[in-house]
């Protein structure tokens, strides 16, 4: 897994605990395809035992609800010395504004076939 870019580096989000970046995987039948990778710090997870019993039970829920179609799926995970990493399906934001257009656009032809036979 690479950085998407080399100068700038995507984070999707900030959390307690680590980031969410847009990665792009080098080699194998999926080289290329972008992904969602999780980066969580173990020293902070491990200082409360709920946090350790939270991210431990994402982690199998997530490996559990992988055939799931309205679920990011989990594709890798792996950990190093210092941190914990989830490699998951990046799902592409949806604003209201831009299902919105979509709506109107796939309504399109069937108000166009509607007033054609009215």
């Amino acid at each position: 897994m690479t950085q998407a870019s080399p100068n700038k580096c995507p984070v999707f989000s900030r959390q307690a605990y680590g980031k969410v970046f847009l990665v792009r995987k080098r080699g194998g039948v999926d080289d290329g395809r972008l992904y969602a990778m999780k980066v969580l710090k173990k020293a902070t997870i491990v200082q409360k035992r709920k946090t350790t019993e939270h991210t431990k039970t994402e982690r199998q829920v997530l490996e559990a609800v992988r055939q799931s179609p309205f679920l990011v799926t989990l594709h890798y995970a792996f950990q190093t010395d210092a941190k914990l990493h989830l490699i998951l399906g990046h799902a592409k934001p949806l604003t209201v504004s831009n299902f919105h257009r979509q709506l109107l656009c796939s309504e399109r032809p069937a108000a166009d076939s509607i007033e054609k036979v009215v």
